[in-house]
């Protein structure tokens, strides 16, 4: 990750008085967290005031006014009483105003959580900086007047995909000379994704190979059900209509041209276009070249997945099919039922 934190230094230019936001966004499991966190490491020996909030989405769940009172106990060591959010927006903006902070809200979801904990530049004292990690671009976009910068998280390349896998499998920087072929199968089949990475070569630490292959055999055929449990979050939060067009791209137009599935979409009253832009803001899909649907393999096997948990034993039942083979039968059954 040497390059992105170099890229997101040059943004924060922590020599520059003024007080800076940068929003890091990308799609869930690639690495936000992990890349804030180097920076946060980096920089904070130069800043008296340190916060790092981690999963904001979560702890945003309980009482609205606890991440206000955390971040001032995490940068002043007091324990202040905050009545509601009012009342927490008004301590953090008196008492930070002076200060110079580093400060990192990880995975905030509404730009409201912004509201809350860092508003504006005016809050803080020169030179603060703040960064802020999110799966939805639009959270950090919606008010122009922060002028967050933004850097987009990118997948890593297979060699930096190689190195966090082994990692995590054998505690070493490259695979040993005996596993390294069975590695990068596990590379092919689960994809360049770090959060992936780092829990299926955990999963396999220690083991034999015989248990190696079976386990690749089984991630081919059905996703880590963590992995699956983390990239869901950003499903369950779209609209209906952004689910459902999330699952036909995951099992039919993925890597495929946009024009027949816009006009399919439209002619079911889906609002295509609105369900693309919140996609796209969630990094949950690319469109390349202005013309044709991208998505991870991982958020592939995820939309699938769903689908075939509608109805795990009967495929008749799904509300999609794939796989030619299924399709055919499930027409030939209907057949047979007409006559």
């Amino acid at each position: 990750m040497t390059d992105q934190v170099e890229a997101v230094m040059k943004l924060l230019n922590v020599d520059s008085p003024d007080v800076r936001f940068v929003g890091i966004h990308g799609m869930g499991g690639i690495g936000k967290t992990t890349l804030a966190k180097l920076v946060f490491n980096e920089l904070s020996c130069r800043f008296e005031y340190c916060s790092f909030i981690n999963d904001i989405r979560e702890l945003s769940k309980g009482e609205p006014t606890k991440l206000q009172t955390k971040l001032l106990v995490d940068l002043l060591c007091k324990f202040p009483s905050v009545s509601d959010n009012e009342d927490g927006v008004k301590k953090i903006r008196e008492m930070l105003r002076t200060k110079k902070v580093l400060l990192v809200l990880d995975d905030v979801d509404h730009t409201e959580q912004i509201d809350r904990l860092a508003d504006n530049s005016s809050w803080f004292g020169s030179g603060s900086r703040i960064i802020i990690t999110t799966r939805d671009k639009s959270t950090i976009e919606r008010d122009p007047s922060r002028k967050i910068m933004q850097f987009e998280m990118m997948e890593m390349n297979y060699y930096q995909a190689l190195q966090l896998f082994s990692k995590q499998a054998f505690k070493e920087d490259f695979p040993p000379t005996d596993y390294l072929d069975l590695s990068k199968e596990v590379i092919s089949v689960v994809g360049k994704l770090p959060l992936a990475l780092e829990i299926i070569g955990s999963h396999l630490h220690g083991k034999q190979k015989d248990e190696w292959k079976e386990n690749i055999r089984t991630l081919a055929r059905i996703p880590h059900k963590n992995v699956q449990k983390k990239l869901r979050l950003s499903y369950d939060s779209l609209e209906y209509r952004s689910q459902q067009v999330f699952l036909d791209i995951a099992c039919f137009f993925n890597n495929k041209d946009k024009t027949n599935a816009m006009y399919m979409w439209e002619a079911c009253k889906f609002h295509p276009e609105s369900a693309i832009d919140d996609l796209v803001s969630m990094s949950l899909i690319k469109i390349i070249d202005h013309e044709t649907f991208w998505m991870h393999d991982q958020l592939r096997d995820l939309g699938r997945e769903i689908v075939c948990l509608e109805n795990f034993i009967d495929f008749g039942k799904r509300s999609r099919l794939w796989e030619h083979k299924e399709a055919i039968a499930m027409l030939k059954r209907r057949e047979v039922k007409w006559l």
